[in-house]
């Protein structure tokens, strides 16, 4: 979709990056710039950097960038017309009257209306006679008719085809409801509803759009439960259930559960801080979208077995962040809504308040079933032990652990310390070697691809055009001084020349080069290359005359390379690529 020049320019100057970005981010200034932890990778030192003079960011480790129109497009998820909506929405400008769309954003927009209109036709069944045996269900799990109504529960009428029916008589068709998942087709070519027979539970996100659906069997049938596959608005992994009550709470401490339920029964007795994974083990998305709304996780997984087992792999991936960790210790129950329903709120507070760090946790599950009054038990928990203190980036806290776990298995402390400076040491080797290896075959890809810009940054030519670029972009009045004297053949970089030819045209057309007006024409990972461009060319002489420099250069050298692919290089013939001699 394009939009008119003025309603962008409208939208980015009501919309200032350093207000959209701090909602999600806890930015510091440094200088002229502001800095924080970057929301799109996991790190611990900021590298996410805001230019407030140009309204762009640009992180410097894992390399997006883009005007505060990107940020949205990135962090919410969202295509560039929605991203658009979303801001001019906030800043209460009415969208442009029939705007050029590629439909897309409609159906997005169709899509939601229809679950939410599925959300209310199962709710209202939920309500109704046919779904008494539900009602009655949730009510046996004590569930109270607030909470009911809080989360949007429903019922899936025990039919073939009640939902489609309703849904068609709104308009839907079969194609549509079968991209919806709201209903699949048969062999015979008929439709039959997706969901039948079951408790609806809706997933809803922080901006109250109903985007899928979870529903549970009453017995022990299998699938317990069926969630909705992925969608132009849902993909599986990606979301957090109860996010958005928990988002509003009035500390930055989330309560993370297995379960809709256990959700569904912590908020009914107070703990409305609580969130769960949508049906899926935990992702790196959904740790990331946590870490923006908290500083602390309580994991409160099942006791049992598998429970400890989904907790092990949920601290993995949320390691990679910056949260706080903690694990609770369920005692009384096998789960946090049995739990609540037998002790009480109260009961909860104490295993809340004398929950576990992450590391005592790993720590005690490496202990269940071993003997520690024998040789073998201690030599086996101590060879489980290593690992996890080996990955602590605290000096302090491994020490205190160490001298811990040496009490618990009557070792001497230099023995485990020596064992976990091996295993550092082990990691660092295999760490290095993955990083070059992986340099090696992005480096393979490039050259296979023609990808020049994200490899010849030593070229001179390479960087003479990418500073014309650059140059055009800020100073689009140079072009009249070089349009006769450089075109795109000139040009070996093909993104810079894409480039070129988006700031060519626009230039002729008289429209504006300033960053936020790529948008419609560059994806996302485009605009980080050109927001990278532009952050690492900021000092350029901005004179013609740079300009007509750096086209006698591209003219002048041979950009022509080696034959010889990188992967078919020996690791010294690799490291060579990059020496000055």
């Amino acid at each position: 979709m394009r939009f008119p020049e003025r309603f962008l320019d409208e939208v980015r100057q009501k919309n200032d990056i350093e207000t959209i970005v701090s909602s999600y981010v806890r930015l510091k200034r440094t200088g002229r710039y502001l800095v924080g932890l970057c929301p799109f990778h996991n790190e611990s030192t900021p590298s996410f950097t805001v230019y407030t003079d140009d309204n762009s960011f640009y992180c410097y480790g894992c390399q997006a960038g883009g005007d505060v129109i990107n940020f949205i497009r990135r962090i919410e998820g969202y295509d560039y017309s929605d991203a658009v909506r979303f801001l001019a929405e906030r800043a209460g400008i009415p969208m442009p009257t029939q705007p050029k769309d590629d439909g897309m954003t409609k159906l997005r927009l169709r899509t939601l209306e229809a679950n939410r209109e599925a959300a209310r036709f199962f709710h209202s069944c939920l309500n109704s006679p046919q779904g008494a045996m539900a009602l009655e269900y949730l009510r046996n799990r004590g569930l109270s008719d607030s909470s009911i109504r809080r989360f949007g529960l429903g019922y899936a009428p025990d039919s073939w085809d009640a939902l489609s029916i309703h849904m068609k008589k709104l308009g839907y068709t079969n194609a549509e409801l079968e991209a919806m998942d709201l209903s699949r087709q048969t062999k015979r070519g008929g439709i039959i509803d997706r969901f039948r027979n079951r408790l609806m539970i809706p997933f809803i996100d922080v901006r109250g759009n109903v985007l899928a659906f979870g529903g549970r069997v009453f017995d022990d049938s299998k699938p317990k439960y069926l969630n909705t596959k992925d969608t132009l608005v849902y993909k599986k992994g990606d979301g957090i259930f109860g996010l958005n009550y928990a988002k509003n709470g009035s500390g930055r401490s989330l309560i993370l559960c297995e379960g809709y339920m256990d959700v569904i029964a912590f908020h009914q007795y107070g703990f409305t801080n609580a969130v769960a994974g949508l049906g899926t083990a935990l992702t790196a998305e959904q740790a990331q979208l946590l870490a923006r709304y908290a500083d602390e996780i309580l994991l409160a997984y099942d006791s049992d077995e598998a429970g400890r087992e989904a907790t092990q792999k949920a601290l993995k991936v949320l390691s990679a962040t910056t949260l706080r960790l903690r694990v609770l210790k369920l005692r009384g129950g096998k789960d946090p809504d049995e739990i609540l329903k037998k002790k009480g709120p109260e009961f909860m507070r104490s295993i809340i308040s004398g929950a576990e760090n992450d590391t005592e946790f790993l720590l005690g599950n490496k202990k269940i079933g071993l003997d520690l009054t024998t040789d073998d038990g201690r030599l086996n928990y101590l060879r489980a032990a290593v690992p996890i203190l080996a990955s602590l980036k605290n000096d302090i806290e491994r020490d205190i652990y160490i001298s811990r776990i040496c009490q618990e298995a009557h070792v001497a402390k230099e023995a485990v310390v020596s064992q976990i400076a091996k295993e550092r040491r082990s990691r660092e080797r295999r760490r290095g070697n993955e990083l070059f290896q992986n340099a090696k075959k992005e480096l393979s890809t490039a050259y296979a691809s023609n990808r020049k810009g994200y490899v010849d940054t030593s070229s001179g030519a390479l960087r003479a055009q990418q500073i014309l670029v650059v140059s055009l972009i800020q100073n689009p009045d140079f072009w009249r001084s070089v349009k006769d004297k450089l075109s795109e053949e000139d040009f070996t970089d093909d993104f810079l020349k894409k480039l070129f030819l988006i700031i060519r045209q626009r230039i002729i057309n008289s429209q504006s080069t300033e960053l936020s007006f790529f948008n419609e024409d560059l994806d996302n990972d485009e605009m980080s290359r050109l927001t990278e461009l532009i952050v690492r060319r900021r000092e350029l002489g901005n004179t013609v005359g740079e300009c007509l420099d750096c086209i006698q250069t591209i003219k002048k050298e041979n950009l022509k390379r080696k034959n010889a692919s990188p992967a078919e290089l020996s690791d010294e013939e690799y490291l060579k690529l990059f020496s000055n001699d």
